[in-house]
């Protein structure tokens, strides 16, 4: 008697691996795609970040506290996680295009590895080890597009938090600084314990919002443990995702693995954020230091101060003249204005009441006047030892950054021929001098030097 066909279905698992078999075939040209893309993208990303940070730096930071430092954090978290998703992104482009490669010697090659056509050389016992050692093609090529996945997709989860971290001290910034301006505080101590409360505040903030809407929606909560840990989770941008795929990381792979991954990540991570901050790496390992110096020198030739030799999109960090040699006894020097500058202003303007009868153009040209009259007193230009009377000074905006400062050309009569030494004096900040005032028993110099330039004088004839 013949027996009745049984048909079997395919289970649900069988399907679901179908499904997601048959979708990787299909996405790996639009993978490479993508990667290049990336590739492209996050390499210009940095350039990118390096112009907010300026623009920042220049017009809102205040003041070299906590606040920069908190700053400085958030940017160099930013712009590391940038290079990383970009060294992420070369590295899946190179291993799927590989992977590609093995499947086209595939077709070549069915076999792969012919042990049966070995030359003699190889024993038999060396061929049983090989098999053992290397893996079939098949196995080989999905390890690599298992790597591929992997790689992504765990730089992108390290990645997320970070910029989960540096959201979350930009709004810790933001927050500071709005209530910073209402309130203004008269010293560091009260801009740092408001930080600290703003800092406090921000990491139960999410927690609290997240119980609040169980009693606006009048729902019961079942566990207040479980829904404080969720609640914190989900506040920050990608909070949802980031937290979905660190369980499917430690339920998938053994904590040796994660702990590894997460080793190399942060290695890489602290190399890049020394690099990034101060050349940290640089310096330890050229040997040349003891015979070459930099950033630590007042003979080095910082060449953002001249016009002619700095980077177009580069701000003026305090002062630029045209050049670092001239022909003429005439300088063309850019004051720069940046937030950080207010600080040493030990007296505010005290401008007139408008009349009635005067026209508001007349008004703002006579507000001008005193402005600049009050910064004419407060810049203290020397060439050499000779102090530069009258400045003329004017507003001015850059004509590359259109920053913020003042412009001035100075005729310098006794010019000597070789090297000059342009010197820029502000008044000191005014917490440092109550400071030093408080502490020293002689009156302590009021002014700072800001800014010092040398430059060569070569008459054309």
């Amino acid at each position: 008697m013949e027996e009745p066909k049984i048909e079997t279905q395919p289970t649900e698992k069988v399907k679901q691996e179908t499904k997601w078999s048959a979708l990787t075939q299909k996405v790996y040209e639009l993978e490479l795609l993508i990667s290049g893309a990336g590739i492209y993208l996050f390499a210009n990303l940095p350039h990118f970040l390096d112009g907010i940070w300026q623009y920042y730096e220049y017009n809102f930071l205040q003041d070299d506290n906590i606040m920069l430092m908190i700053s400085k954090i958030a940017f160099i978290i930013l712009k590391s996680s940038a290079f990383l998703l970009w060294i992420s992104f070369m590295l899946h482009f190179v291993l799927r295009a590989f992977w590609v490669s093995m499947i086209g010697m595939m077709n070549i090659f069915p076999e792969g590895i012919n042990y049966q056509k070995m030359p003699k050389k190889y024993t038999p016992a060396y061929i049983d080890f090989l098999k053992k050692k290397i893996l079939t093609n098949d196995d080989f090529i999905a390890k690599i597009d298992k790597w591929c996945s992997s790689i992504l997709t765990g730089v992108f989860f390290m990645v997320l938090n970070l910029v989960n971290v540096s959201l979350l001290y930009i709004l810790i910034i933001i927050t500071s600084e709005i209530g910073t301006y209402f309130l203004k505080f008269n010293n560091a101590v009260q801009d740092t314990i408001f930080f600290i409360c703003i800092t406090i505040l921000m990491a139960f903030l999410p927690i609290l919002l997240h119980l609040l809407g169980f009693l606006i929606r009048r729902e019961k909560i079942q566990n207040i443990k479980y829904e404080a840990f969720w609640g914190s989770k989900i506040f920050l941008l990608f909070g949802t995702i980031t937290y979905r795929l660190s369980l499917v990381f430690i339920s998938n792979f053994s904590q040796r693995k994660v702990t590894y991954f997460s080793t190399l990540f942060f290695l890489i991570l602290g190399i890049l954020s020394s690099i990034l901050v101060d050349n940290t790496l640089q310096r330890t390992f050229n040997m040349s230091e003891n015979y070459f110096y930099t950033n630590y020198s007042d003979d080095f030739l910082h060449v953002d101060a001249y016009e002619n030799l700095r980077n177009p999109e580069k701000y003026v960090k305090q002062v630029s003249i045209q050049s670092e040699m001239i022909s003429q006894k005439q300088l063309k020097i850019f004051l720069a204005y940046p937030k950080i500058l207010e600080n040493h202003l030990h007296e505010k303007l005290n401008y007139p009441k408008r009349q009635k009868d005067e026209s508001k153009e007349d008004f703002n040209k006579k507000r001008q006047k005193i402005a600049l009259d009050f910064w004419e007193k407060f810049f203290q230009i020397y060439v050499n030892d000779s102090l530069i009377a009258h400045k003329g000074l004017v507003f001015q905006s850059h004509a590359r950054t259109n920053a913020k400062g003042f412009g001035a050309y100075i005729h310098i009569p006794n010019l000597k021929i070789g090297k000059n030494t342009l010197s820029v004096k502000i008044p000191k900040n005014l917490e440092n001098l109550k400071k030093e005032q408080s502490k020293e028993a002689k009156k302590p110099e009021k002014d700072m030097l800001w800014a010092e330039i040398p430059f060569w004088y070569y008459p054309s004839n």
